[in-house]
């Protein structure tokens, strides 16, 4: 790998945070080679095997936690968004207005309580996980209206890196006897009991992981026998990235570490030890900027 970290300059300021990282499937060195899409000192790999793209040299946890923190990377990025591209940034902003006002619900609310209205029909308590809850709002509003829908006790938890998110959260979903673990991802999971969870959330968290194959195998060991995981993350293989290419916004430096695809997401579901759910043409239609699966143990 030396010619390839020789590739992209690393600034002596981030030298220290810098590392590299095996492949994200199968934790062992692949044939890559170094993306086009790659930006400044953050280096992007494809794997000619599975076609994933990922960042060699993320960011190490302490930073993440503080200087690289969702809600700071999130509004520097929005910024420089409306700043380069103003045109292109509101009328963004609009066709997301208009879609709020005019369609139901985001499928993060609905489908989780599709999923436990038929699949968890004859239990009366379900736990649910929020992996990278950030402030709490989606857990709290989705445990509320699956206990609504369907009359179960639901009982919401989280885990979250982010220290001021964290405290939010917490405060949240403790008030539905819920809690919310601060940590990173896997480290917080060693900290559930085994197959505690009956319904595992990933919204918008995956693609953040440097160790995805091994979260994935830790959400499979806390979950009940019956359980199921809910993946959403940006689509690498939408139409919008092929037309925006540089530009397109699934790229979020440093915080997004894996760039997925239908196949090689189904790929690491498998690998962890997953069946395909539910994945059909609607959960990957490539007009849009992300896509979802459903896993089951």
């Amino acid at each position: 790998m030396s010619d390839l970290e020789e590739s992209i300059p690393v600034s002596e300021e981030n030298e220290r945070i810098m590392k590299h990282r095996p492949h994200p499937i199968f934790r062992v060195e692949k044939p890559v080679k170094v993306s086009k899409y790659s930006r400044d000192e953050w280096r992007l790999l494809e794997c000619f095997e599975t076609g994933l793209v990922y960042l060699d040299n993320p960011v190490d946890y302490a930073s993440l936690k503080k200087d690289y923190a969702w809600e700071k990377t999130y509004a520097k990025l929005k910024e420089e968004k409306e700043k380069n591209e103003p045109v292109f940034s509101k009328l963004s902003a609009m066709v997301k207005f208009i879609r709020r006002k005019v369609r139901k619900l985001p499928k993060i609310y609905t489908l989780p309580v599709d999923l436990c209205e038929s699949h968890f029909a004859d239990r009366e308590v379900l736990n649910i996980l929020d992996v990278g809850c950030g402030d709490g709002h989606y857990s709290f509003s989705i445990a509320k209206s699956i206990a609504s829908k369907t009359g179960k006790q639901v009982i919401p938890n989280g885990i979250e890196i982010s220290v001021e998110l964290h405290k939010l959260a917490d405060a949240k979903l403790r008030e539905l006897g819920g809690e919310v673990v601060h940590s990173p991802a896997v480290e917080g999971m060693a900290e559930l009991k085994d197959s505690s969870q009956n319904l595992v959330i990933m919204h918008s968290f995956l693609e953040h992981e440097t160790d995805p194959i091994g979260l994935l195998e830790a959400c499979r060991s806390k979950l009940s026998e019956d359980g199921l995981l809910i993946i959403k993350v940006p689509n690498f293989a939408c139409w919008n990235r092929l037309v925006r290419q540089h530009k397109w916004c699934g790229f979020r430096f440093p915080d997004h570490v894996n760039y997925f695809s239908p196949n090689n997401l189904k790929l690491i579901l498998e690998q962890a030890g997953f069946k395909i759910f539910q994945m059909n043409f609607f959960d990957t239609i490539p007009t849009s900027d992300n896509m979802w699966v459903v896993a089951s143990k």
